[in-house]
């Protein structure tokens, strides 16, 4: 059954029964006019009225809770006390429109309505009942009560906590209204006008919806497994897809850091760095480390780097056994000087400023770097 019940339908089949023959009528923009099974568009939804005298309805309006959940749970103890023994072959249907919360006891009758239309009930977007067509549509307070007239069906009297059904013939149905219209300020409708204000406001039809476990369990059962073969399917796609586009990011970000580090390898080593710059970069470390005087090019780094100020470059690092020159580029004079008192503090170097030329809104500096004895 396709129940697309968030979606709003100005225009729609709606199926209604008497004496369980099927009438249908093509509704639109509150118009309606009664067309045959044949011309049916599959484009537009269906929407199926079962009459109401296929179910017991019990109105349920003082249950108490926070959370709808706790409301249907609540409704369900409430209908079990009030009919203690209900038929083994059928069980009560809780009813929640966000509006209202119902019992419903589906008749034995209504087996045979929904085997003889399973075409219709098959392809249906939207099962409802007038009764429930009327909760969602109709304004009901306190003041007001509705008759809800459906030819060949008794008439339903509605407000907002109580259901009241008027059987016979016109007449006696009549006297009752009279003596009623004491009592409550009467409104009144059909199915008709409930129908063509739905078709109007172009309502969803979250609020309507019956469900009919039994037909689904009976009919149903290949769309049920269809159903679940296709949603772990679609999983399973997700899935895959989410995994795919996770090892395309990395795949992307790897790449971007072996670019990096590329680069980081061009500038240590030079563009002729060999098939193992890694290693021989090491081999340099360590023929730097295991100098026992002079200039340690490794503690020279450490120590520039921990002062350097923020978006200062080192250019260039020229090395001999007890001196060296370092040429740097930063913002400005205040971050050299700076260097240079941070720089004074060396214990194991001396720092000397031989040059600082400003070129380009940037100061080049070059400093002299040498052992303090020499």
């Amino acid at each position: 059954m396709i129940l697309p019940i968030l979606r709003k339908f100005r225009e729609f089949y709606a199926i209604t029964f008497e004496n369980q023959e099927s009438l249908v009528h093509h509704w639109k923009e509150g118009a309606g006019i009664r067309v045959e099974a044949s011309q049916l568009k599959r484009r537009l939804p269906i929407l199926i009225i079962i009459p109401d005298h296929y179910f017991f309805f019990h109105f349920m309006p003082h249950l108490q809770g926070s959370k709808r959940k706790a409301l249907r749970q609540a409704a369900q103890l409430q209908i079990g006390n009030l009919f203690p023994e209900p038929r083994t072959d059928e069980r009560p249907v809780i009813i929640d429109t966000g509006k209202y919360i119902l019992g419903c006891y589906p008749s034995l009758e209504l087996n045979s309505l929904l085997k003889k239309h399973s075409h219709y009930f098959a392809n249906a977007h939207g099962i409802t009942t007038g009764l429930l067509l009327a909760l969602e549509m109709l304004p009901l307070d306190s003041d007001t009560s509705w008759l809800l007239s459906t030819p060949g069906q008794p008439v339903t009297l509605i407000n907002h906590n109580t259901l009241q059904y008027f059987s016979g013939d016109q007449r006696e149905i009549d006297q009752r209204v009279n003596m009623l219209s004491h009592e409550y300020r009467l409104e009144k409708t059909t199915l008709n006008d409930l129908i063509s204000q739905l078709s109007v406001s172009g309502r969803p039809w979250t609020g309507l919806q019956l469900s009919l476990p039994h037909f689904e369990k009976d009919n149903n059962l290949t769309g049920t497994v269809l159903k679940a073969a296709l949603i772990i399917l679609t999983t399973g796609l997700l899935f895959c897809a989410g995994q795919f586009f996770q090892l395309r990011a990395v795949q992307t970000e790897q790449k971007a850091w072996e670019q990096e580090l590329q680069s980081l390898y061009v500038r240590a080593l030079g563009p002729d760095h060999g098939s193992d710059p890694y290693g021989l970069l090491l081999f340099r470390a360590n023929q730097t480390q295991n100098k026992s005087q002079g200039v340690n090019f490794i503690q020279l780094l450490g120590l520039i780097s921990q002062h350097a100020p923020q978006g200062m470059n080192i250019e260039n690092i020229s090395m001999s056994t007890d001196t060296a020159t370092i040429t740097v580029n930063m913002d400005n004079y205040q971050q050299m000087e700076k260097l240079l008192e941070d720089l004074a503090d060396s214990s194991v170097y001396r720092f000397t400023l031989d040059q600082a030329d400003s070129v380009e809104g940037r100061i080049n500096a070059v400093m002299s770097v040498s052992m303090p004895h020499s």
